[in-house]
């Protein structure tokens, strides 16, 4: 993809924002990315920064309910933060659509 589509999708993504889940849960959105911040896993740019950086491709966040089993084997309802890499921008390519899959490393889930 050029960089000048990049540039469009780009401007796309910072115009219409995250999912309107982040919307209604605001709060939970900044206790989460500060969790995941805490841990080494995010570093949050403000929106200007990101105007400045050329070349790079964003993914819009929201917030889903997933029911889950606690420790006891309890079913309870867990807020969780998700990153949408399969939303598209105006190119209709989405971030996981550009991936080249033969680039990256095997990756297990479970045992």
């Amino acid at each position: 993809m050029s960089e000048a589509v990049k540039s469009i999708d780009k401007e796309f993504m910072l115009a219409r924002g995250n999912h309107k889940s982040v919307l209604k849960s605001k709060e939970t959105v900044r206790e989460l990315i500060n969790k995941d911040v805490i841990h080494g896993h995010a570093l949050p740019l403000t929106l200007e920064c990101i105007k400045y950086l050329n070349n790079i491709l964003i993914a819009l966040i929201g917030i889903v309910k997933q029911e889950t089993i606690d420790k006891h084997g309890n079913a309870v309802t867990k807020v969780q933060m998700t990153h949408d890499q399969s939303f598209p921008g105006p190119s209709s390519l989405s971030v996981n659509s550009q991936l080249i899959v033969e680039e990256h490393p095997p990756c297990m889930f479970g045992f």
